[in-house]
């Protein structure tokens, strides 16, 4: 019979109990660009594919075009799902879900092979979340400089130009009532 393990020493006091489950707090936006979009990704820890898979599919989403996308990895405050592959979107870095466009999820397919996105339509469904948020930037700017612009030079009528059908002769001053009531009355002399 083999000899029994010695135990383990107490851990000190002040300090935490180092266990191999444990997880280190993920900061969501440590090292991120503010200004770029972030593509997060949870993934299972509990075989080494989906890690390299989530890798593997930012770099060829960066080769297509997209080098502005940022990755996160498991930035969540708990530990990543058993069986969890899933894409969530952000324009900006950030923790709120609110804020996070879900792109793909991988949890619920049984087959390992199910759970990996097709990499075209991934890349057209960022690519039109992307052009999409452009689009609406570029509409409130247009609109602030439509208000700024209004509120700048007040509006004032313009005044109308005279056409060739407009008649320029001099109108009568009388009414044509009154040159009628003149004719039919009687000249008194």
């Amino acid at each position: 019979m083999p000899p029994k393990r010695a135990k383990k020493p107490a851990p000190r006091s002040g300090s935490k109990p180092s266990n191999a489950n444990s997880i280190p707090p993920a900061s969501t936006n440590e090292g991120l660009d503010p200004g770029k979009p972030v593509l997060y990704i949870e993934h299972c820890r509990s075989c080494h594919v989906f890690g390299r898979r989530a890798t593997e599919l930012h770099a060829t989403l960066q080769e297509r075009g997209l080098k502005q996308l940022q990755l996160q990895l498991n930035a969540l405050d708990r530990p990543p799902r058993r069986g969890a592959f899933e894409l969530h979107l952000a324009l900006r870095p950030t923790a709120e879900a609110t804020e996070q466009q879900a792109l793909w999820s991988g949890l619920k397919r049984t087959p390992r092979a199910q759970k990996w996105p097709d990499m075209d339509v991934l890349y057209e469904q960022i690519v039109q979340a992307l052009n999409k948020d452009q689009n609406q930037d570029q509409k409130e700017e247009s609109k602030k400089k439509k208000e700024a612009k209004a509120t700048a030079t007040p509006k004032t009528p313009k005044k109308r130009k005279a056409d060739a059908t407009d008649n320029l002769e001099p109108r009568s001053t009388r009414s044509s009532s009154a040159k009628r009531s003149k004719k039919s009355s009687p000249k008194y002399k």
